[in-house]
């Protein structure tokens, strides 16, 4: 069997936004979620409450992570309230936020950008906006808060790997969040992959077609802070560096495990330079399937800390007022029958760096850019 494409809810997320019409907010529709339930999650509790009791979204909401801890209930005014906030607030300081296991907010700034001027490091903690703690807000509201109109400015507090807390005033302005960025190393290529999504695939093959007639002494994949995007797009790069016939993935679902196999040999499956797959412990989901397809096919050594550990896949489902996630999908090990779910994927070679580790509830690149 294949493995079917499935985008992780970052990227979906993004499209059922623009495509959410205006509605009226209605109370969740329980029967058709507890039907959802019963057919796609790959987690189920043992009995469902009586619906009278979820009818309230929290309600609804607590239930839904009592036994997937990515579930969630999105009711149309929470998603009109998403969709908003590029609109109300136009501009951001040029970075990526992920929630840690702590819930903690973690800032991930690009380079170049307004907020690593002002002095964001890699994995510094969010602690305020404009002197408000941020701990507890809801994570649209803290998107508000960091953006605003182009050349205004924002204060942060954040805490650093130290315990130590500063205020960085950034000003915002637009800023493309970055896919792929290529650093010449001595004898090789170190090329960063941002976040996966099918812009990356047609950036990265560029990349490889252009070295393919002379291929480097080394090439170094740098996926720290890569928190994975679209699974296809992961998939699909991997192929790149696969001969046909590799198995690139192996899943499981509620009709049981499938498993995806590259077509054709991919540009860079022949080359014999020394490769590594540089991850950290923010490195998470596609990323991760990105890693475990090359490593287990002995294409590629990886170095660096374990990574976060999510290896599985969520689906969103439109309902009558609003969309329902839920994990419907675990991704095994290529060759395998077991994942690296909540255990991550540890480095051939470790090297000691600031750990994080993220919960990846969800990443917000969408909003904070």
């Amino acid at each position: 069997m294949t493995l079917r494409p499935r985008a992780v809810f970052c990227v979906l997320f993004v499209a059922f936004l623009l495509s959410m019409p205006s509605v009226s907010f209605a109370d969740p529709p329980v029967a058709e979620i507890f039907a959802l339930v019963r057919e796609k999650a790959l987690y189920r509790p043992e009995v469902l409450p009586e619906e009278e009791t979820v009818r309230e979204e929290a309600a609804l909401n607590a239930f839904l992570r009592s036994f997937d801890r990515y579930a969630a209930w999105f009711s149309s005014e929470r998603l009109q309230k998403r969709q908003g906030v590029r609109h109300v607030a136009p501009c951001g300081v040029g970075m990526a936020v992920v929630q840690d296991k702590q819930e903690k907010l973690i800032g991930i700034p690009y380079d170049g950008s307004p907020a690593e001027r002002a002095g964001l490091r890699y994995g510094d903690e969010i602690v305020a906006v404009e002197g408000r703690p941020v701990r507890g807000m809801d994570m649209e509201d803290v998107a508000l808060a960091i953006r605003g109109e182009e050349g205004s400015s924002v204060s942060l507090m954040v805490r650093r790997h130290d315990g130590g807390t500063r205020t960085l005033t950034m000003t915002r302005q637009k800023v493309e969040a970055p896919l792929l960025s290529r650093t010449e190393e001595a004898g090789g290529v170190r090329l960063r992959l941002h976040q996966f999504t099918p812009k990356l695939v047609g950036l990265l093959e560029d990349e490889l077609l252009a070295m393919a007639k002379k291929p480097p002494r080394s090439l170094i994949l740098d996926l720290r802070g890569n928190n994975g995007g679209d699974l296809e797009a992961a998939l699909a790069c991997a192929e790149m560096f696969l001969p046909e016939g590799a198995e690139v993935m192996r899943s499981r679902d509620t009709e049981g495990e499938h498993v995806r196999r590259a077509v054709k040999n991919g540009v860079a499956a022949s080359w014999h330079c020394d490769m590594v797959l540089w991850q950290d412990g923010l490195t998470a989901s596609a990323a991760e399937a990105f890693i475990a397809a090359l490593s287990q096919a002995g294409r590629a050594e990886s170095l660096g800390v374990t990574s976060a550990g999510k290896a599985s896949v969520q689906t969103l489902f439109r309902l009558e007022g609003g969309v329902l996630k839920l994990t419907t999908e675990q991704l095994l090990f290529p060759g395998q029958h077991f994942s690296w779910q909540e255990s991550g994927l540890r480095p051939d070679e470790f090297v000691k760096v600031e750990k994080r580790e993220a919960l990846f509830v969800e990443k917000k690149t969408e909003v904070y850019q």
